[in-house]
């Protein structure tokens, strides 16, 4: 009976010692001391418990070892496995980090469950533990199974892979000697200690020391300016490292040379009006620009083998140092970044000093599809001499040393004639300049005035080359009149523009009939065209124009009140909406009456309708749509031009019922189909009562004071 009772007993312990936490080797974990919550890892070559940081240090694999039962070699992913030392025979309490595998020293058995269990070294049958539990406290493996600090518990490993690339390394950058440094691009991720940077003679940087807060704080980008006072010609090294003094290990090198100063060239088409490559206005892309000598629009051609006769180049933007390339994530697309195939360029010259270029990669030509100011760039194109319709790809270079910038004066409205509201708001005016040295003076005739008459050239650098004024007009109705630009030098104007003064136009709100309530306005958070709620803001009234005001050609402007932008059909694609400062063809629409009082428009270009393709808050507008008379879903393109000049419209507070009282009718706005509405007089009379059969409602009524009660809400209207 005793040998069977210890039978049981030893059967209960060897089931009670094996482990319930089986690790899988496809895994790579994270060995967390559970007394401390720190994470099992090095410094230098010892195991330590420290503060969790992601490198692969910290990340093991559990590698089962072969005929045994819950026995593992533990490697991190640094290559490394932890071992008990045995450089010395007394020594049975130390551990580190080793290559290779070292016999039982190798071996750790698992004891216990996941959320808390021992590590048993196979050399001496103890256990690993610390001795404290502060951040770097070294580990034991001398300990013995009850030990406090000998628990532990794993979750799964997210490893930050140690990356530290540099921009134009495998190039070498150019730096331009006593001229202006070369910035240089540095992206690094799991890299938990200082890099240091180090120039050598004639080379200086602007950064040495990089930490890794600075890296994490600027998503793992940081920037260092090289620099040079070494005769050209002369070669040098910027070097980064971990470590100083004698623990200093340089990981990687940036080779650079002093260079004279380069020449800078305009690159402009051919076909525009005198448009050169730069930044476009809004996006962070090469696109056509108004010439105003910025140093975003002068360019650097580099070649790409110096002793090759390959005509290869490339296109390098001045300051930035950044090269014209094919975008990687579009086959037509054209974008900044650094050196690469996708950013070298062959020059072909052309007898008539013109010339193209030709993308490494896709053996397609740089070019345009239009020839205005933000037009984008892409490398698509087949080249035709000398172009009169897109693709727009011939190009002629301009050394910006031998001709100063053009003297530019543009503005936006020249030809057209611009309509001032006689004793109301002023007209804003916009004109790109740049070239001209001299002030430049405004005058406009009698009855005209403007809010700006002098701008200096320090003016026009300041506005960086975009200037406004504002037209305010007092004349008679159908007073014609001028604003005349001049320079200081000579009192013969060089430009001019036309006004006219016509009375206060009607003011509109284009609302949605489908919605309740929602007009046209501005994003909240971008200028273009989308549906707003209705809080009676300018730039939710619009100015109904004709086009052709002696012809029933249904054509208008949609003018936004204030700044008096246009709504307009985006060239940037086919079927965006814009505002738009000068009239054309896109920002021309046809409006079409329906036969339950609302409008379509129809863009002149497009022949497609306005609409939105959702009715809630921000819907932004296009001009690609078919329109469907009361749409019930998408596309809503049935619009409601509420007439504001002489009308008054309130907003009902906690709902989206608008209100417009106009020569003794009441139309209500927003209201749903299908909801009773009744009409009380003073005395508190019902006088009306009917049910709506669509979002908008008319009702007749005297003049007087009444309750209009639509469902639970109440409102007060006199007439």
């Amino acid at each position: 009976m005793k040998k069977l009772y210890l039978l049981i007993c030893l059967l209960v312990a060897a089931f009670s010692a094996q482990a319930t936490f089986v690790p899988s080797s496809a895994i790579l974990y994270n060995i967390i001391q559970t007394s401390s919550n720190f994470t099992l890892g090095v410094l230098g070559t010892q195991p330590v418990v420290q503060t969790a940081n992601s490198r692969t240090s910290q990340a093991f694999q559990f590698i089962p070892v072969a005929g045994k039962t819950d026995t593992y070699y533990l490697q991190n992913q640094d290559g490394q496995y932890l071992n008990k030392k045995t450089t010395v025979d007394w020594d049975y309490w130390d551990v580190i980090y080793e290559t290779a595998i070292n016999g039982t020293n190798s071996e750790w058995t698992i004891v216990g469950e996941a959320s808390s269990f021992r590590l048993m070294c196979g050399a001496n049958s103890l256990y690993l533990a610390s001795d404290a539990i502060t951040n770097g406290s070294p580990l034991y493996c001398d300990k013995a199974a009850d030990n406090t600090r000998g628990t532990f518990t794993v979750i799964e490993a997210v490893v930050v892979r140690e990356v530290f690339e540099i921009a134009d390394r495998n190039l070498g950058i150019e730096v331009e000697k006593d001229v202006q440094p070369y910035p240089v691009t540095i992206t690094c991720a799991g890299v938990y200690e200082n890099i240091y940077a180090k120039a050598t003679t004639g080379f200086s940087v602007n950064k040495t020391t990089f930490t890794p807060e600075e890296f994490l704080a600027n998503g793992g980008k940081q920037k260092i300016e090289v620099s040079t006072t070494a005769a050209p010609g002369t070669k040098g090294y910027v070097f980064f490292a971990v470590g100083t003094g004698d623990q200093e290990t340089i990981f990687d090198t940036l080779w650079v040379t002093s260079v004279a100063k380069q020449k800078r060239y305009y690159i402009r088409n051919t076909s525009s009006d005198g448009l050169v490559i730069g930044n476009h206005s809004t996006l962070d892309v090469p696109a056509l620009t108004d010439n105003l000598g910025a140093t975003t629009q002068k360019f650097i051609l580099r070649l790409v083998h110096p002793t090759v006769n390959d005509s290869l180049y490339y296109l390098i933007q001045d300051v930035t140092y950044r090269m014209i390339m094919k975008a990687f994530s579009s086959p037509w697309d054209v974008e900044f970044s650094s050196s690469c195939d996708e950013a070298m360029w062959k020059l072909a010259p052309q007898a008539n000093g013109t010339c193209y270029f030709t993308n490494f990669v896709t053996g397609k030509v740089l070019g345009t599809d239009d020839i205005t100011v933000d037009s984008r760039l892409y490398d698509d194109k087949a080249f035709t001499p000398a172009p009169t319709a897109k693709p727009y790809s011939e190009w002629k270079l301009i050394n910006t040393d031998s001709l100063s910038v053009f003297g530019v004066f543009k503005i936006a409205e020249k030809n057209q004639v611009i309509a001032v509201e006689k004793d109301f708001q002023s007209f804003p005016i916009n004109i790109t300049t740049s070239g001209v040295k001299e002030t430049i003076t405004a005058v406009a005739t009698t009855g005209y005035s403007l809010d700006k008459s002098t701008f200096t050239t320090a003016d026009v650098l300041l506005a960086s080359g975009k200037l406004k004024i504002r037209i305010s007009c007092t004349a008679p109705l159908g007073t014609a009149g001028h604003v005349y630009f001049s320079r200081s030098s000579s009192i013969i104007p060089f430009d001019t523009l036309t006004l006219t003064s016509v009375p206060v136009l009607p003011r509109y709100f284009i609302m949605n009939s489908s919605s309740s309530g929602f007009v046209i306005g501005n994003d909240s958070t971008k200028t273009v065209p989308a549906l707003t709620e209705n809080t009676l803001d300018i730039t939710q009234k619009f100015i109904v124009r004709p086009l052709h005001a002696a012809l029933n050609d249904s054509l208008y402007y949609l003018i936004q009140d204030g700044d008096y932008r246009l709504l307009s059909k985006d060239k940037a694609n086919a079927w965006s909406t814009t505002f738009a400062v000068v009239t054309s063809n896109e920002t021309t629409w046809k409006i079409i009456p329906t036969i339950n009082g609302t409008v379509a428009f129809e863009n002149y270009v497009t022949k497609k309708a306005l609409g939105s393709d959702a009715l809630t808050l921000n819907s932004w507008l296009w001009d690609d749509k078919t329109f469907t008379i009361a749409p019930t879903v998408a596309p809503f393109c049935e619009w409601m031009l509420v007439d504001m000049n002489g009308s008054a419209l309130k907003k009902v507070q906690g709902s989206n019922l608008n209100i417009i009282v106009n020569d003794g009718n009441i139309q209500i706005l927003g209201i749903q189909t299908n909801e009773q509405i009744r009409v009380y007089n003073l005395y508190g009379r019902l006088i009306q009562e009917r049910t709506s059969d669509s979002n908008a409602v008319s009702i007749k009524l005297n003049p007087g004071f009444y309750l209009i009660q639509v469902g639970s809400k109440t409102m007060k209207v006199v007439l």
